[in-house]
């Protein structure tokens, strides 16, 4: 895929439930509070905090192209990775990384900085930098964007 590294990255932690939502370390042993503070409703696993959270439907439907919507429970975020990554295009599933990344930071901001979580920013935003990635890499061959810069990919010849 050609995204920024540090969204691959956060692809990879998740696939491990490596990120630090409110339900890890209940799982742990450690006695704290594991609901959701978006939805107030549901544990928070990392499936829930970037895919299952009632708040995020809009996202959910608005990213996803037409008739690729399933609303199939799933297991675990490998699982939902998997099921989508068998039915999109690659730009679509680069489209669906980037959105479960900005949804992960939009709330972070709001949970620790105090920033609204407006899922029409979340949106807006992925699909602006989602065609910024893909106007800058085919514009020049391959390449990618990291931090608003290009970086060019070197051959090993």
């Amino acid at each position: 895929m050609e995204i920024p590294l540090k969204i691959k990255m956060f692809i990879w932690k998740t696939c491990y439930n490596w990120i630090p939502t409110r339900g890890n370390p209940s799982k742990r042993g450690v006695n704290c509070n594991d609901i959701c503070q978006i939805c107030g409703k549901n544990n928070e696993s990392t499936l829930h905090a970037l895919w299952d959270c009632s708040k995020l439907k809009y996202v959910r439907v608005w990213w996803l192209p037409s008739g690729k919507f399933c609303d199939t429970h799933f297991g675990s975020i490998l699982e939902l990775l998997d099921f989508y990554s068998k039915r999109l295009t690659k730009v679509e599933m680069e489209l669906f990384c980037i959105n479960l990344w900005k949804v992960w930071c939009c709330r972070n901001d709001w949970m620790h900085k105090g920033n609204s979580f407006d899922v029409n920013e979340v949106v807006w935003w992925s699909k602006n930098f989602a065609e910024e990635i893909h106007i800058i890499g085919s514009s020049r061959g391959k390449g990618i964007v990291t931090e608003g810069r290009r970086r060019e990919e070197v051959d090993d010849r």
